[in-house]
This record gives structure tokens, sequence and C-alpha cells, in this order.
């Protein structure tokens, strides 16, 4: 059968493993088909690729990983973002209102205060614990 132009494609094995470096040649009715089986085997290759790596990778190794994906979403960034919004806002209005010693109010915005130190002391953890010994360039 004649090899059409665009409808074929080798697949070359690695040196030294279950196929020994061989190559492959498939042949495909049509450009679509083709087409298709090349996204199959890039995606099926991306899959061993991750599960090479994640079979490689320690335990800590695998958590950071998820660690990682958590912290860089969108939604976490803005969450960090807002947090730090509202404690910029509730110290202005701390320092507005300027409550006296011994009253409710001090007692409310110490609270506050000691509860975003707590949040932002987390989130310092989760960000170095996700992005330990990692380049931040």
């Amino acid at each position: 059968i004649p090899l059409e132009k665009n409808q074929s494609m080798v697949i070359a094995t690695i040196d030294g493993g279950k196929h020994c470096g061989r190559a492959y040649c498939f042949q495909a009715e049509d450009e679509a088909t083709l087409k298709e089986w090349r996204e199959a085997v890039e995606t099926r290759w991306q899959k061993c690729i991750e599960e090479k790596s994640l079979a490689e990778d320690s335990m800590f190794e695998r958590l950071q990983k998820k660690a990682r994906a958590i912290y860089t979403t969108n939604a976490f960034q803005f969450l960090v973002v807002f947090l730090i919004v509202a404690n910029f806002v509730l110290n202005v209005v701390e320092a507005e209102m300027v409550p006296e010693r011994g009253t409710k109010e001090e007692e409310v915005f110490d609270v506050l205060d000691k509860v975003f130190t707590a949040v932002f002391t987390a989130e310092l953890l989760f960000n170095l614990f996700s992005n330990w010994f990692r380049p931040f360039f």
C-alpha cells in the first residue's frame, strides 16, 4: 500500500526499552484519523510521564506538589488578597476609632488582630511548604 502524504506516522521506541529501539510505521485512512491517533499517543505519553514522575516522588514530594497546585490557583490567591485588604481596612477602622484601654472595642480589635496574625502565619507556612527548595524565578 503506497503511503499518502500526511497519512502516516512513525513511532520510535527507546533503545534498551521493551521494544529495543524499534520503529513502527502506522498508516491511517485519512488525515483526521491520523490526527486522532497522534492526539491519543501524545495524551498517553504525557500520562505515562506524569505517572512515572509520581511513582518516583516521595510522599513528601507528592504532598508538596498538591499543596503547590492549590496555592497557585487564582481562587487561593484572591483569598489571600481579600484577607490582606480586610486586615488593612480593620487597621484603618481601629486607627480612626482609637478605642480606649480596657473597653470591649479594644478587646474585639485585639482578638481580630490575633486571628489575622494566625491566618497569615498559616498562609506563610503553607507557602513555605508548597514552594520549599523551588526557585522563585
